[in-house]
């Protein structure tokens, strides 16, 4: 690769694996520590990425077209607003409510025409509207093996900004959380998704204007509060917001002065900035500085990933995070019950406790999983549970010797012979007194095949 004229240096292919290389293992090594599962922080540009949908500039242009204002009456109004999207919220609430009132009037419930409604639930509603078809089953996704591999990462928890119903979709077995309600809900919970701005389902609840967003901040510091356990117990992934995100950053900086004993350096926490073309970056940015406020010192620090496709880092949440599939409701509730006994049922005396036996089991942990009914296995045939055969099953090709070509595919995606190890994908059991071995396959090689197979390469 040829350098541009001038003194300008772009990003050679071999740097740009190394540096993939290095996030990758540091990654792993947070995957396979106490935290486990990632948090993901989600944006709009996810649904931009995958959905074609709007940002939060695009959506308010949208709105103002349908409410028959003209591209200069907007430009105007963005220009006084500063193009802050909440200050072009609060300008267009009027002119969105006046022309409800009148031509606009079909759009809308006849519920909203009560004296007791607040004009900003108009736009609001116009909002929803506008973003529920791009979250229709019937919408065209674009890079679906990525989609594909969002859904295996197996998260802990999902945070987002985000109105439309995208994520909810991909994650239907998680709780979805909206709003305020965030507030009382434990964050060590499993499998929730916390729609911090609201949901296009309850048109109320969205974020779209200067006094939402004040709103917002005032519970902002409670919110941050309750995240502390993420970002300082979790490995966390914030993809899909630009670096200089006023959502993100103001979260993140109330982090600062709490975690400054981690000096300012947060290695759990991941930045994925997406740029058009990676190999024409000057450099590939390790870190990034969120801004602060004022006397939070020292300035807080996050990793960062700069990178044009996102197939390589999801592949490497969902293959290091969880080798087989999770029951996410189960795991929910089952955090959820154990919560509510330790809080709220013992301290009250409202259940009958055997104190001697749980005080004989609680140095083993092992023990008292048991008596939850949860016990660790060791057994390859739980990770492992299929023979080629029943892969040939389940991805409808029949006989087990037609998988032989997605097999070679699969070889050459993964960088190694899959069957001449053991590993996330294989494991050679040993057969009786021959030596024969048993070949047994794991969920994430029946993911992997079935990957290939929908995409056709």
């Amino acid at each position: 690769m040829h350098a541009p004229a001038g003194d300008w240096q772009v990003v050679t292919s071999s740097e740009f694996k190394a540096y993939r290389s290095n996030h990758l293992s540091a990654i792993k090594k947070l995957l396979d520590g106490p935290g486990g599962r990632p948090v993901l922080f989600l944006g709009s540009g996810v649904t931009r990425r995958y959905l074609g949908g709007p940002s939060w500039l695009e959506l308010l242009e949208a709105i103002a077209a349908i409410a028959g204002l003209t591209n200069e009456q907007f430009n105007f109004l963005s220009q006084k607003a500063g193009n802050s999207p909440a200050d072009l919220g609060t300008l267009l609430v009027d002119p969105v409510h006046e022309w409800a009132w009148n031509e606009g009037k079909p759009l809308f419930p006849e519920s909203y025409f009560g004296a007791e409604i607040n004009k900003p639930l108009f736009l609001k509603h116009l909002a929803a509207t506008y973003l529920r078809p791009f979250t229709e089953k019937k919408k065209k996704h674009f890079h679906p093996g990525e989609i594909t591999l969002l859904k295996r990462t197996s998260p802990h928890a999902i945070i987002t900004t985000n109105f439309d119903l995208f994520i909810e979709q991909l994650f239907p077995d998680f709780e979805l959380v909206v709003g305020e309600h965030v507030i009382p809900m434990s964050m060590n919970i499993t499998g929730e998704i916390y729609k911090i701005h609201g949901s296009v389902t309850d048109p109320s609840t969205l974020v779209l204007t200067r006094a939402d967003y004040d709103r917002f901040l005032l519970k902002r510091r409670y919110i941050s509060s309750k995240m502390m356990t993420y970002f300082a117990e979790y490995p966390v992934f914030i993809i899909g917001y630009s670096l200089n995100d006023p959502n993100v950053n103001s979260i993140i900086s109330d982090l600062g002065e709490a975690l400054k004993d981690k000096g300012g350096l947060l290695e759990n926490v991941f930045y994925v900035e997406w740029v058009k073309d990676v190999s024409a970056v000057d450099h590939l940015r390790e870190e990034y500085v969120f801004p602060v406020e004022s006397g939070a010192l020292p300035p807080l620090r996050v990793r960062t990933i700069v990178t044009t496709k996102f197939d390589w880092l999801l592949r490497g949440l969902a293959d290091f995070a969880s080798p087989v599939p999770v029951n996410t409701k189960l795991l929910r509730h089952l955090a959820a019950r154990v919560i509510d006994l330790v809080r709220t049922d013992v301290p009250l005396q409202e259940v009958e406790i055997d104190y001697e036996k749980i005080e004989n089991l609680s140095d083993d942990n092992d023990k008292l999983a048991m008596l939850l009914g949860i016990s660790k296995v060791t057994n390859p045939n739980i990770s492992h549970p299929y023979i080629l055969s029943q892969v040939a099953e389940k991805l409808g090709v029949g006989y087990w010797a037609r998988l032989e070509p997605l097999i070679a595919k699969a070889n050459t995606k993964v960088g190694f012979v899959i069957k001449n190890s053991d590993n996330r994908y294989h494991i050679g059991i040993k057969s009786g007194d021959s030596g024969g071995i048993m070949r047994k396959y794991s969920e994430i090689f029946v993911a992997l095949l079935k990957e290939i197979q929908a995409s056709g390469s």
